[in-house]
């Protein structure tokens, strides 16, 4: 009759093996899944280190099967690191492996069953408290599957200190076969529950962070690396509906690079890109940590003030102005003979529920063309009705811009 054990053990290898194979086809589907990559991987070594445990001789399986086990919790650390898109640091997982090894071929350490299980559980506990770590630096993300996976990681840091702890209070035991070490048998139970119910939670994870990221992806300009157009007009509707709950101002500056078409033609468009990224670093550097700055098109930009009323958002756009000519970007076609920036400002102030999101828009951007008309390198305000250029209704209209005259 085969020994309890190996069948607890097959039992366990068979389900560790099949669950990695079950993550397959995930991964295949769409191999960007790191995390889902990592916990096969992780999944295969814990498996592959059981069968050592059994077919090797007792010294080498001591060594190479818990060796292959802390580096399959490392793999779990890599998985946990991927949600993070941070790199595999495939050299730091082998390290503690190195170390296992390196002590095994100490005589007293070999001797020693109870400080083996010591140090493997330190070791192990270790590893987990790094993956730990990495799920709680997620900042997005469902909390409860981030719970669920910040629980499963602390009670299999909990089991390996108590277990490595317990082994202490133990009577010296040399040359046993793994099957009467103690703790063995709940120590491949919990390896195998931990593998079943860690993979589940890391794909759902993964598949969630990787749809977040695509949704950011159809609201970001990928050359700026700001909000498009899409990303402000969805942003300023909520700001406003939050303007408007709580009685607060709101303020929009829209930005123009002047002659920038010139700036292109004259050196050339992979200039006009740096030339743009460098204008995005001034306006972010001029703003607050919750104000938005996107790109609404072109070489044209939009800067969202959350509770600020008109004078604050003029002193912004004044800081603006100065800051991009202390950039002192050559262009020679312009009148200063560098890059400058136009700009308008449109602020709700106390008028806000007599007021549109739309409306807002198009109070800065009559205020922009008011600036470009005027000469360009200024910051102009909203006009009162009867000030509009002759060419404004024109000009709008090219842009699919309705005109709205601020009063």
């Amino acid at each position: 009759m085969p020994d309890q054990s190996h069948v607890l053990f097959l039992v366990m290898l068979s389900v560790t093996v099949l669950v990695a194979l079950a993550w397959l086809p995930l991964w295949l589907q769409d191999r960007q899944h790191k995390a889902v990559f990592w916990s096969m991987i992780a999944a295969l070594t814990f498996g592959c280190s059981m069968i050592c445990r059994v077919t090797l001789p007792f010294l080498p399986a001591i060594a190479i099967a818990n060796a292959g086990i802390l580096i399959a919790h490392g793999l779990i650390w890599i998985a946990c690191r991927s949600l993070r898109k941070r790199p595999p640091a495939l050299g730091l997982i082998v390290t503690p492996a190195i170390i296992w090894l390196g002590l095994c071929l100490v005589r007293p350490f070999q001797a020693d069953v109870n400080l083996r299980m010591f140090v493997f559980g330190l070791i192990a506990a270790f590893l987990n408290g790094l993956a730990m770590r990495e799920v709680w630096l997620i900042k997005r993300g469902s909390p409860v599957v981030k719970g669920w996976l910040l629980g499963l990681l602390g009670i299999e840091v909990i089991v390996k200190l108590a277990w490595a702890i317990w082994a202490l209070t133990q009577p010296v035991g040399k040359g046993m076969v793994f099957s009467t070490i103690p703790g063995f048998i709940p120590m491949l139970a919990s390896i195998t529950g931990f593998i079943l119910l860690l993979g589940p939670a890391l794909v759902a994870l993964d598949k969630e962070l990787s749809d977040l990221r695509q949704h950011d992806a159809a609201r970001e300009d990928f050359m700026t690396g700001i909000g498009n157009r899409r990303y402000l007009e969805e942003t300023l509707e909520e700001y406003f509906d939050r303007a408007v709950q709580y009685g607060q101002p709101l303020s929009l500056i829209m930005v123009d690079a002047d002659r920038f078409k010139e700036y292109n033609d004259l050196y050339g468009h992979p200039a006009g890109d740096r030339c743009l990224q460098a204008l995005v670093g001034v306006l972010k550097l001029c703003c607050r940590s919750g104000d938005i700055v996107g790109r609404y098109g072109g070489e044209e930009f939009a800067v969202l003030l959350p509770e600020t009323g008109a004078k604050g958002a003029l002193a912004v756009a004044q800081r603006m102005l100065l800051e991009v000519r202390a950039l002192r970007l050559e262009h020679t076609r312009a009148p200063a003979g560098i890059v400058t920036i136009s700009l308008g400002v449109a602020s709700t102030n106390d008028n806000i529920a007599q007021m549109t999101p739309a409306a807002l828009i198009k109070r800065a951007d009559l205020a922009l063309y008011s600036a470009k008309h005027d000469g360009r390198d200024r910051v102009s305000m909203s006009v009162p009705d009867g000030n509009v250029p002759p060419k404004f209704h024109e000009d709008m209209a090219e842009r699919d811009i309705s005109p709205y005259v601020a009063t």
